[in-house]
């Protein structure tokens, strides 16, 4: 019967030793950010229509200077106006250019003092997270049990940190009836 008790304590030690072993674990989180670029969008956006329209009170007019029996006459140069307003004139900008959004450049022409085109170029870049997750034993706990053919049994517990451990082991001898203990270090390769 005493046999059967130490061979169920043996048993219970190792089942604790191999729980204990399973929760001493690290997880480690790997976070890995890419920015990838996206298709380029060209497009033009309609013509937006006019909300309001005011006329200055004091107007800055284009003027050439004439001399005139020695008085120098400055006049409105009508023909300098009918150049400017006819005059097409294309306008580009860089709204936003970034490595996490991307960049997007508009293009605006106005000609007969009116915008007559919009176009934008975006190119965007999408954010793309990589998270791993590693599992990584801290401290394992082990343990182990054998019975000897000459009546004896041994029983081991031991606790092993990266590569090197530690380990008890105790052993009866049923046909004598004596008990061994002893301390083993371990390595694992």
């Amino acid at each position: 019967m005493k046999y059967l008790c130490n061979l169920a304590l043996l048993i219970a030690v190792c089942l604790c030793g191999f729980t204990l072993g399973r929760c001493t674990k690290v997880n480690t989180v790997k976070t890995e950010y890419k920015y990838i670029k996206g298709k380029t969008i060209i497009d033009s956006i309609e013509v937006p229509t006019l909300v309001t329209e005011y006329i200055p009170s004091d107007p800055i007019y284009i003027k050439k200077i004439i001399i005139k029996d020695s008085f120098i006459v400055q006049v409105v140069d009508t023909d300098k106006i009918l150049e400017d307003w006819t005059k097409k004139r294309v306008y580009c900008d860089v709204v936003m250019d970034n490595d996490t959004t991307g960049r997007l450049e508009i293009e605006s022409t106005i000609q007969y003092n009116k915008l007559q085109q919009l176009k934008y170029k975006l190119d965007p870049v999408t954010k793309v997270i990589t998270n791993t997750v590693e599992y990584k034993k801290s401290l394992e706990l082990l343990g182990g049990a054998g019975i000897s053919f000459n009546g004896s049994i041994t029983g081991q517990v031991g606790i092993l940190r990266n590569h090197l451990g530690v380990t008890y082991q105790y052993t009866r001898d049923y046909k004598i009836n004596k008990s061994y203990h002893g301390i083993n270090v371990m390595f694992r390769y």
